[in-house]
């Protein structure tokens, strides 16, 4: 069993191929190699069905302790991934850093938020560590 406190320094990357009518699955070559830039630790895991993002980050933070969490996909994969770390039962919610490299059709909480618009922009806002807590009411 691997010490949970080496998997803090690690990021859990959940690929929704489907986002974005597929774009995604087209766009992942590239968003995976500017992930590797990042110089971190890289668990990447894809999904297969509804809700299974949320399974995804379930298991692995309670199971793995992970911590960081990247989701590469749409609202809708981003939304499942929150529910995960509302359900996993490890750590506190302001405890697990969510990053998002947008890839949906919509991509409403990144215009929200006003998230870059370019792959490489993302990611390098999760890399400089920006963050902003959330309240999901």
């Amino acid at each position: 069993m691997q010490d949970s406190h080496e998997n803090h320094k690690k990021w859990l990357v959940v690929v929704n191929p489907h986002a974005g009518s597929n774009k995604c699955k087209k766009d992942w070559p590239k968003i995976e190699k500017l992930l590797q830039k990042m110089g971190q630790e890289l668990v990447i895991v894809f999904t297969e069905r509804q809700n299974h993002a949320m399974e995804l980050v379930i298991s692995h933070t309670d199971e793995n302790g992970m911590k960081n969490i990247i989701v590469v996909g749409g609202d809708g994969t981003l939304n499942e991934a929150v529910n995960g770390i509302f359900k996993q039962k490890k750590y506190p919610t302001d405890e697990i850093t969510l990053g998002l490299v947008s890839v949906g059709t919509g991509n409403d909480w990144g215009r929200t938020y006003e998230m870059p618009d370019t792959y490489s922009k993302q990611v390098k806002m999760i890399q400089k560590g920006h963050t902003t807590l959330q309240d999901v009411g």
